[in-house]
């Protein structure tokens, strides 16, 4: 997808239990129905809440199509699934961004 930057795995802590991720609509797209964001390196047994930084003011563009999660908020699911899966990514105007924080919610004594 030439028209998207999808930027994972840069800003993964090291106990995998906080990340950064920013997605960048470069150019205009064609596509009625963007893709999911696979969330990689997080840990797959931990639960995650993903929210949309407020530093980077987010409007969506397509309000018709938008996200239910990033309407709602926020999204909670486990790291196995937003790996696998991941959230559903909104439609972007050109030079748009999102940044989305990444946040273990489970105990990290889990043993």
């Amino acid at each position: 997808m030439a028209y998207l930057e999808w930027d994972h795995n840069r800003d993964l802590s090291e106990d995998r239990r906080h990340a950064l991720f920013t997605l960048a609509q470069l150019t205009a797209s064609t596509d009625s129905v963007p893709p999911r964001l696979r969330l990689p390196g997080l840990d797959p047994d931990l639960t995650y809440t993903v929210t949309v930084r407020p530093e980077f003011p987010f409007t969506q563009a397509h309000p018709s199509t938008a996200a239910p999660w990033i309407t709602h908020g926020t999204l909670r699911a486990r790291g196995a699934v937003l790996a696998a899966l991941g959230p559903a990514a909104p439609l972007l105007d050109p030079a748009q961004c999102l940044v989305l924080e990444v946040r273990a919610t489970d105990d990290p004594d889990r043993g």
